[in-house]
């Protein structure tokens, strides 16, 4: 068996990391890996040697060999004999153009020359590019031998095979489904944003403050509103003009019915409204109520033991983590085409209802002196009641800072990020005793910092949600339960986990109709009821299609 003598500089290597493992991609994983295969290389009875040319590439192509062969984890009981056989692959021979026998050895530093000399793969080398290029060359070396004038090209072949062919190692990892590479195609930020105007306007609307406005404009017009050329006539006088430009009643309506499942807007028969929003919004309120239940008690029975805290509250995290989600993909779906042009014309509807009713002129014809009184007065006079200003008003602000708070951190609805929902409220609070102590300001959204500060977020670990973004979270979450009288009792069974339906994230092409109520109007449930009757030998009745066909469709 001949010998090669070859000179060659000592090539640096590296990994392709296409095709591995998340758990080999960071650096500090490739190297243990690389401990672990030169230790079992050396057992066999081949010591390390940089100094070797043979030695020094045999170790990397037994290296890219084991990549090739996706030996990735050196604890498996597999993975000795794995490297053995690629141990024993290298001690395998060819012939070279003479016809001498050659080891296998003795070519795989001729064969990094080639691949990068002249103008071929840059340094370092890739450990799979290599093994991939040697196993080539040697399985074809009877076509072109080792040697040949050829021989160049083979590895030039062997190396184009390499890269244009599957990645090197066909790893068992799933590609990315969510995260800062995938989009949620389920949330949309912007949607969002539109749809928490859209729920605040109509917590506003239902407290009668468009109607109050329309109901003083007709007494202005009939002159039996005592204003004169004075600013609140103008502001009336421009309502009134206005008003072809304006969203009229009914058209509110139907953007509530279709975007919160409000009743009694109208919505086109192929249109499912959107019945489950509040189904949706209860249960993320009262998973998030149930977290800071859950993480008081904690604080409780679990202060000062490291750990204990994190590990008690996962699961309800991970509970509002879901609902959270749920909640923010039913506010995307509904939140696309008309919605963004309706929130902005009712916002700017409601900015003009707003003046009218604080304009100290109108406040004192009433003889009031707030927007609200305005319009108790005005529904007294009407109706012989006000409507429950406080817990509309509150669910206004309060919804719309909860559902942008959803929307501002659509990207923490997916577990992708790795990170806790939350932070350690906890130790933000102990962080803020520890710095008020200390004569310093701990850093916050809310206002400057005037001291040297410590960083709130910082000291709540990391989280998805900000330290600022879970406190107000929470604090609305219990303004919001608190005006709506729910109960304890209510707060624990809508807090449980749920596996909700599947909704699609962009409208159906035929209409609106997620689940219950295809496009054409007929649920499948009720299909599947008209057909067992036929089969059975009935015929139904006039009032029995009504009660299984939609309403609309049956009339």
């Amino acid at each position: 068996m001949a010998t090669v003598p070859v000179t060659t500089p000592a090539h640096t290597f590296t990994f392709d990391i296409r095709g591995l493992p998340a758990s080999l991609k960071p650096v500090a994983a490739q190297q243990a890996w690389e401990t672990a295969v030169e230790a079992q290389i050396t057992s066999l009875g081949l010591p390390s040697n940089p100094g070797d040319p043979v030695t020094l590439n045999t170790y990397a192509v037994i290296k890219g060999m084991l990549l090739l062969d996706e030996q990735f984890d050196a604890t498996t009981s597999d993975f000795s004999p794995s490297v053995r056989n690629a141990w024993l692959e290298t001690l395998n021979s060819t012939l070279d153009n003479t016809g001498t026998t050659v080891v296998n050895r003795a070519i795989y530093p001729d064969i990094a020359n080639k691949m990068v000399n002249p103008g071929g793969a840059a340094e370092p080398l890739l450990y799979q590019q290599l093994a991939s290029v040697a196993r080539y060359v040697v399985q074809n070396a009877l076509d072109v031998p080792f040697g040949s004038p050829l021989f160049a090209s083979q590895v030039r072949v062997g190396m184009d095979r390499y890269v244009t062919g599957p990645p090197p190692a066909e790893s068992l990892d799933i590609p990315e489904l969510t995260g800062s590479t995938v989009q949620d195609a389920e949330l949309d930020g912007q949607n969002m944003f539109v749809f928490s105007t859209v729920y605040a306007i109509a917590q506003l609307h239902e407290m009668k403050s468009f109607y109050t406005v329309d109901r003083l404009t007709e007494d202005f017009l009939s002159g039996t509103l005592a204003t004169q050329f004075d600013a609140g006539g103008k502001l009336l006088d421009d309502w009134f003009w206005k008003r072809r430009d304006r969203m009229t009643e009914a058209e509110r309506m139907s953007v509530f019915s279709r975007m919160l499942g409000t009743a009694g807007g109208e919505v086109p028969k192929d249109v499912q409204p959107n019945t489950g929003f509040n189904d949706y919004m209860i249960g993320f309120l009262a998973a998030v109520a149930e977290f800071d239940r859950q993480q008081r008690i904690s604080d409780l029975f679990t202060s000062g033991i490291a750990g204990n805290r994190g590990n008690s509250l996962a699961m309800t995290m991970e509970n509002v983590r879901q609902k959270g989600h749920d909640l923010a993909a039913n506010m995307s779906l509904y939140g696309y085409g008309y919605a963004h042009f309706a929130a902005r014309r009712l916002n700017a509807d409601f900015t003009s209802t707003f003046n009218i009713l604080k304009n100290q002129v109108i406040q004192k014809l009433f003889g009031v002196t707030t927007p609200y009184q305005v319009i108790e007065r005005k529904c007294i006079a009407d109706f012989g009641k006000a409507p429950d200003i406080v817990r509309l008003r509150t669910m206004a602000d309060a919804g719309k800072r909860i559902l942008d708070i959803v929307a501002k951190n659509s990207t923490a609805w997916s577990s992708a990020s790795g990170l806790p929902l939350f932070p350690d409220l906890a130790a933000v609070a102990a962080a803020r005793q520890a710095a008020a102590a200390a004569g310093v300001s701990l850093s916050s959204s809310h206002g400057p910092v005037l001291v040297p500060s410590v960083n709130v977020n910082a000291a709540g670990g990391p989280a998805a949600i900000s330290v600022d973004d879970t406190e107000e979270l929470i604090r609305q979450t219990q303004f919001w339960l608190a005006v709506n009288g729910v109960q304890y009792d209510d707060v624990d069974r809508r807090s449980q986990p749920k596996l909700m339906p599947y909704e699609p994230s962009i409208p159906p092409m035929g209409g609106m109709a997620p689940s219950a109520v295809p496009a054409n109007g007929l649920g499948t449930a009720a299909m599947d009821k008209i057909k067992a009757m036929v089969s059975s030998g009935q015929t139904p009745s006039l009032d029995q299609l009504k009660a299984l066909l939609p309403t609309g469709f049956a009339a």
